[in-house]
């Protein structure tokens, strides 16, 4: 098996064809430990 080659991964970045994360949209472990123990 062999991956893109130099030419096909600007083509596709070009296209908008890359994985990307998406914005992070979820509580931190603090906003979890903190809703969860402190404010008991």
């Amino acid at each position: 098996m062999q991956g893109l080659t130099h030419e096909e991964v600007i083509e596709r970045t070009n296209d908008g064809r890359v994985n990307k994360d998406p914005e992070t949209t979820s509580r931190s472990t603090w906003q979890i430990v903190y809703a969860n123990v402190l404010t008991q």
